[in-house]
């Protein structure tokens, strides 16, 4: 005898099946004729990877029934996955503060996923927040509540800075498929002003007791990334020179008589950070009144103008009366 019926023995949990357009009854036998009028039914909208299951047995006669076989329900959104861009941020190398930018490139897929749960993120860079509150691994964001969701930075940089995964899902369940939002920190180099010194003392010249007065500005430098080269030019804008040949620029005690453009990567510490000191050196022969002007500019990170700060040029003037 050949196979003639078939029932459904395990319905779906959360589809639904119809034969004909009405609800399959379970355990009911129905011609195998009709088994290609089976169609099943997605009420959400929801996409995943065996998102379902039924059981069926098949008969000859009604009366014996073969064991049970299983269907596993697959339902791929072929349009609209979520597409997360990455967020930039610029950030200060010297004076840098946590920075709040909010994910709103997180929003779920479509009409068919009205929530995200975070799967991970490393707290260390940063913590995400909702209504100032920290988001846990495990926790549920409601698409309404996605505009409460903000990022807090906290120091150091890098690209990523940090990545946050996370599934879509629905009353029904989550995706198994994992998302991911990176967040880059860009920490811009700049300089810092940090003191100032002044040393008197007297030199004798030809018997000529001369005083002198050695003024120097210690400036912070900082890289965003320690690995970059670093140019920096001097601009040395001084009449004192005209007055006297013992008067002195002196960049980190290296005198300097001209301008120049210099890289400053082999002076950087391991935090990435230098300290260049501008000393002017005035003899003062015959009373004379002069200035002495070093112009420090910060221009560029491996040729990138962007990597610096606004805050990347700092101008040493020193007037003697």
């Amino acid at each position: 005898m050949a196979i003639t019926l078939f029932r459904i023995s395990q319905l779906p949990t959360r589809l639904g099946i119809e034969l004909n357009d009405i609800p399959v009854v379970l355990n009911q036998a129905y011609l195998k004729t009709l088994e290609s009028n089976l169609k099943i039914i997605n009420p959400t909208g929801f996409k995943a990877a065996n998102i379902d299951q039924i059981k069926y047995q098949v008969s000859e006669n009604g009366t014996l029934w073969s064991n049970e076989a299983t269907i596993n329900i697959n339902d791929f959104a072929l349009t609209n996955t979520p597409q997360s861009s990455n967020q930039n941020l610029n950030l200060s190398a010297i004076n840098q503060s946590s920075s709040v930018v909010s994910p709103l490139n997180l929003i779920p897929i479509n009409s068919s996923c009205d929530r995200i749960r975070i799967i991970n993120y490393t707290t260390i860079n940063g913590l995400l927040k909702k209504n100032g509150n920290i988001v846990n691994i495990s926790d549920v964001i409601y698409n309404y509540e996605l505009t409460d969701l903000l990022f807090e930075t906290a120091l150091g940089g890098g690209s990523p800075y940090q990545v946050i995964l996370y599934q879509c899902g629905n009353h029904l369940g989550f995706n198994n498929t994992t998302f991911q939002l990176s967040i880059n920190v860009v920490l811009l180099a700049e300089l810092e002003f940090l003191n100032q010194t002044i040393n008197n003392y007297t030199v004798t010249i030809s018997n000529v007791t001369s005083p002198v007065i050695e003024t120097t500005d210690v400036i912070r430098i900082k890289l965003g990334d320690i690995e970059k080269n670093a140019n920096l030019t001097v601009i040395i804008n001084s009449p004192m020179f005209a007055n006297s040949a013992l008067n002195e620029v002196r960049i980190n005690g290296q005198q300097k008589l001209a301008n120049e453009t210099f890289n400053i990567s082999q002076v950087l510490d391991i935090n990435g950070e230098a300290l260049i000191s501008i000393t002017h050196i005035f003899t003062n022969l015959n009373n004379a009144t002069t200035s002495s002007q070093v112009q420090l500019t910060l221009n560029n990170i491996d040729n990138d103008a962007n990597k610096v700060s606004a805050s990347n040029s700092y101008t040493s003037t020193i007037n003697y009366n």
